[in-house]
């Protein structure tokens, strides 16, 4: 077994073990392998070398070449849960010398822990919290079974003392002092057998690290004192049935590290808000994708620490969208354009931000671009993307969905976010055999091969009032009165004096022309009171010998 071996020695003054680890591992070259240490020849064609790395460009390429590589992606939160409950807290409470019935944890408990308090592929992390639970049981059982001993030594110091008043006393004293002990040495052998006892509540002074763990206490004086109850109770309740409640992880562990599963319930609320679905070292996770637009030359800015993959992704969903515009109804009427003008694309005047937020996360890899394209669209046509759904593909200049990987933890990933739609690549059918069957039976799953099959079952129907509004469909607002609409959020006014020519028909709904016409209608007549206005006053100016 050779552990880590991308952690080599390189460039070391006792040689380089990769080059020894050449002739190891060769098949060809091994079965007269020489130590030079102990000059003696070994046959090493019988062994069997597995060797570990959690990366492989460290590792050098002639030795590279001579391993056969099986990537072995990290656990899910469902395996770690299993992995928590049959082996690392038996092992946990043996070390800390805990019964099995004074710590107990079910698969909620478990689950809360793994998502908000650790974050990483493996379990070393979840294992050192539950070495934290333990820790804190253990320390509770010796400070009660200290206090059990000198309750016990008490009630021996106050029998001793009762019988030496009974001897040196007066004979009416000794009676009383006889009454007295006797009183006194059941009380103590009552104490001494075990018998139950009452403690004094904790109070607020004693249990000052619970007090700001509590989230949505009320504030002011009473925050602190129902803060400590709700400590109080449940270190009470851990030491009275040994089962571990979300109360006690706040309070042992402290407030939670991380987010736990995202809740997309709020966040896709407007047009231009997509769910992506993302491969990390820890797994899955939801990307959200948000786009924004301004009035401005045809630009895209991109942020939220992409790499170049990523970039590249959402620049050819932006040529794929301006080369279909027409067919996405995203053709308008350009400023200052008459009717009968020519046409043209708003996205010449129309800056394009998008943004991944999560912007001190690097993010890279190409299976964000049927995201970004769909988070494009939606604005650009007002439609809103369905809040149950989430997706994840590779899109290429001609619209075509390539497949990804990573697909069982991403798909994972949604189902802990509360997703139930997932879209994604056709080719990736052969990967929803990884699943578990408790995914599986919750999940829809919608395979595309083209990105306008994912713009179909993404987008939901626009409203009635947008559409109208819309006219070309390139814009969330209402009809604007007589403005000439250039598709970036800008309204194109004629000067005053002129009347307000009638919009191209292309663009042109019944209650936009109505209310052109209205407009041009009030300016029309507003131009003439201003010129009857203006020759009046010309002639009361004018000389009487003008003529």
């Amino acid at each position: 077994m050779l552990d880590e071996i991308d952690k080599l020695g390189r460039n070391s003054l006792n040689g380089d073990p990769s080059s020894a680890l050449l002739e190891v591992l060769d098949p060809e070259q091994n079965q007269a392998f020489r130590d030079h240490y102990l000059n003696l020849p070994f046959n090493l064609s019988k062994v069997l070398f597995i060797a570990t790395a959690n990366e492989l460009d460290p590792i050098p390429r002639p030795l590279y070449d001579r391993m056969e590589v099986l990537e072995m992606s990290g656990y899910t939160v469902e395996e770690k849960v299993q992995i928590a409950l049959r082996h690392l807290l038996p092992k946990q409470r043996q070390y800390h010398g805990l019964a099995d019935e004074q710590l107990r944890m079910d698969v909620t408990v478990v689950d809360s822990l793994i998502s908000k308090y650790t974050r990483e592929a493996g379990v070393r992390e979840l294992d050192r919290q539950l070495a934290a639970l333990c820790r804190s049981v253990a320390a509770r059982a010796a400070e009660a079974q200290e206090a059990q001993a000198e309750a016990e030594a008490r009630a021996k110091e106050s029998a001793v003392s009762g019988e030496a008043g009974a001897v040196s006393g007066t004979a009416v004293n000794a009676k009383e002092s006889a009454v007295s002990g006797e009183a006194g040495s059941k009380a103590s052998g009552a104490v001494a057998s075990g018998a139950p006892t009452t403690a004094p509540a904790p109070t607020t002074a004693q249990l000052p690290a619970c007090v700001p763990l509590i989230a949505g206490a009320p504030a002011g004086a009473d925050a602190a004192a129902q803060a400590a109850e709700r400590c109080a109770a449940a270190e009470a309740s851990l030491a009275k049935t040994g089962v571990v409640s979300a109360d006690v992880l706040t309070t042992v562990l402290g407030p939670p590290k991380y987010d736990g599963p995202r809740d997309n319930a709020f966040r896709l609320t407007k047009p231009g808000i997509v769910a992506g679905l993302a491969y990390t070292s820890v797994g899955g996770d939801l990307l959200y994708v948000e786009a924004e637009q301004m009035a401005g030359r045809g630009e895209i800015v991109l942020t939220g620490q992409l790499g170049d993959v990523m970039k590249e992704s959402a620049m050819a969903a932006r040529s794929w969208i301006r080369a279909h515009a027409h067919e996405l109804g995203l053709v308008g009427a350009e400023p200052g354009a008459v009717s009968g003008g020519p046409l043209g694309h708003f996205l010449n005047s129309t800056d394009l931000h998008i943004h991944f937020p999560a912007g001190a996360v690097p993010k890279d890899g190409p299976s964000a671009g049927v995201t970004i394209t769909t988070a494009i669209v939606s604005l650009l046509t007002g439609r809103k993307v369905r809040p149950d759904l989430a997706m994840t593909g590779e899109v290429t200049l001609r619209g075509l969905v390539l497949p990804v990987g990573g697909i069982k933890e991403k798909v994972i990933a949604a189902h802990r976010g509360g997703m139930r739609t997932v879209i994604l690549p056709a080719k990736n059918e052969k990967d929803l055999r990884e699943l578990p069957q408790t995914v599986l039976r919750d999940m829809t799953f919608i395979l595309v091969r083209e990105i306008r099959e994912v713009l179909d079952a993404a987008l939901l129907p626009a409203d009635a009032k947008d559409s109208a509004a819309q006219g070309g469909g390139a814009h969330d607002g209402a009809a604007h009165d007589g403005a000439a609409h250039d598709g970036a959020g800008r309204h194109e006014v004629p000067p005053m004096p002129m009347p307000m020519p009638m919009p191209p028909p292309v663009a042109a709904t019944a209650a936009a022309a109505s209310a052109w016409m209205s407009r041009g209608k009030f300016r029309a007549a507003l131009t003439t009171a201003l010129m009857t206005e203006h020759r009046v006053l010309r002639a009361a100016r004018r000389p009487p010998n003008a003529d």
